[in-house]
């Protein structure tokens, strides 16, 4: 799916990306934001994700590594 389908505005999106920055906890999960930040940065709305990805970004957002 993509993100404009899950989010109706991406400043949401960007909330979600900042809080899991700054919660990330290991190596792999800052490379998980990162990765899916840069394909955000480069496609906008259009980036495709899959349920489990959000999922894992709300994880890493709320803490809950």
């Amino acid at each position: 799916m993509r993100l404009r389908d899950v989010y109706s505005d991406m400043s949401e999106f960007e909330d979600l990306l900042e809080d899991a920055d700054s919660n990330a906890g290991n190596e792999w999960e800052r490379q998980f934001v990162d990765g899916i930040r840069g394909r955000f940065e480069k496609y906008g709305g259009d980036t495709f994700v899959s349920e489990k990805q959000i999922a894992t970004l709300e994880k890493i957002a709320g803490g809950e590594s």
